[in-house]
């Protein structure tokens, strides 16, 4: 799986191509979609640690500050979970967030993309078993991109605000418990879209 199948993904990325070799770079075939389908129905775990978790967190090789998965890889990662019957199993995705989002402060994670963010909310929405610890690692993330000493355009992104919505509204209990709730409203309003009122409100219903 991992000597065949996972170079046909890492192929999909253009880092380290050149920019003639980048714009070649094309979706993932129906044969290879259908594959790796197969492989995450038959032996899931084995397709998150050997496929997956692979495609979107850095490897030693790769320079951490740059790399990032591609649009394709996202994609066809995004139609493996939503392949209804046959996608991954709610431990595997629970397993597969828990690699995207490590709580170990040494480990690598996926790098928050508009790429990436659309892939972790297809994953919040199978309401996969998240432990505590990786629902405060997410509820951690938001808050410092909302805060001021991040310098981005991310509040008003919706697809950022799409998966903070997704965070509130699937995992709520789970905010509360972790002390969330109150930082997470604090940071509300730097969101820059119209889903900051819904947030605000599913945020203080919680309380």
């Amino acid at each position: 799986m991992e000597a065949f199948v996972l170079p046909l993904v890492l192929e999909m990325n253009p880092v380290g191509t050149t920019t003639a070799q980048a714009k070649q770079q094309k979706p993932a075939s129906r044969s290879l979609t259908s594959l790796i389908v197969s492989l995450a129905r038959d032996r899931p775990m084995e397709c998150v640690d050997a496929i997956l978790v692979p495609s979107m967190v850095p490897q030693l090789t790769n320079a951490t500050e740059d790399w990032e998965p591609s649009r394709f890889q996202c994609e066809l990662i995004s139609r493996v979970l939503r392949a209804g019957r046959d996608s991954l199993s709610s431990q595997a995705i629970a397993h597969f967030v828990e690699k995207l989002l490590p709580t170990d402060v040494d480990a690598r994670g996926v790098k928050w993309t508009d790429n990436t963010m659309p892939l972790l909310t297809t994953c919040l929405n199978r309401r996969p078993p998240l432990s505590g610890r990786v629902i405060a690692r997410m509820a951690d993330e938001i808050i410092y991109v909302l805060s001021p000493i991040k310098c981005n355009s991310m509040e008003k992104s919706m697809k950022f605000a799409t998966l903070f919505n997704a965070l509130v509204t699937k995992y709520g209990p789970q905010l509360k418990s972790a002390s969330k709730v109150d930082p997470l409203i604090e940071a509300v309003p730097q969101l820059k879209t119209f889903m900051s009122k819904t947030i605000n409100t599913s945020l203080k219903k919680l309380k």
